[in-house]
Order: structure tokens, then C-alpha cells, then sequence
């Protein structure tokens, strides 16, 4: 249960976020490969753009390691006894990955964007 609430929590602030990043990203639009250098740094990776430009492709993963769980129940017995147990659950992990795309043209101008988490 726990766990599809969590993934539901990341769903929905992903969703929030997609806003911001759309905004941020159609902002590039028109500015400069130097500008864009000279704030997010060198890509990941730089490919053709099949017409003489460029694309800028940066990735960025993050992971989000959810707290381990323990559980049990414990039962008094005549005489002083208690049985019980106890349950483990371990943590997990997820991991995110995102891409953000910067076509850039032959003269140096970003012309288009795109992203994907």
C-alpha cells in the first residue's frame, strides 16, 4: 500500500513539474549555443541535427531510496512467555531518469526543444 502511494506522490509532482519544465525549455528558444553553454554547461552527449546543426542532449538521473519498514506483533504467554515475530521490509529504491533536447541550427540559434522524464 505504501508503495502505490509513493509512486502515486511522484506521479503527481511530475505532473506539476512537467509545467515549469515546458515553460523553462520553450525559453531557450532563439538564444544562442554559447548562452546555453555558458548555463547548463557541456552536454551529455552532442548529436547531428541532419541539417548542417546540432542537437544538445543532456540527461540527468536521480534515485530516491524509500525508508526500510519492521513490523511485528508479540503475544504474552502463560508463565512468562511471549512469541511473536517480526517482519523486515528493506527499502526501495527508484530511480529517475530525464532528457532535455537543444536543437541548434547551422548559424548557432536554438530552433527547437524538447524533454522527457
Amino acid at each position: 500500500m505504501k508503495k502505490v502511494i509513493i509512486v502515486l506522490l511522484c506521479a503527481i509532482i511530475a505532473g506539476c513539474a512537467a509545467g515549469n519544465v515546458e515553460k523553462n525549455m520553450k525559453s531557450w528558444l532563439g538564444h544562442t549555443r554559447m548562452e546555453l553553454l555558458s548555463v547548463w554547461g557541456p552536454p551529455t552527449q552532442i548529436m547531428s541535427d541532419g541539417n548542417e546543426g546540432e542537437v544538445f542532449i543532456y540527461d540527468k538521473s536521480t534515485t530516491y531510496t524509500t525508508p526500510g519498514q519492521l513490523w511485528g506483533q508479540s503475544q504474552k504467554k502463560p508463565y512468562g512467555k511471549t512469541t511473536g515475530y517480526a517482519v523486515y521490509v528493506p527499502g526501495q529504491t527508484i530511480r529517475f531518469q530525464s532528457y532535455r533536447m537543444f536543437f541548434i541550427d547551422s548559424s548557432g540559434r536554438i530552433y527547437y526543444v524538447s524533454w522527457k522524464m
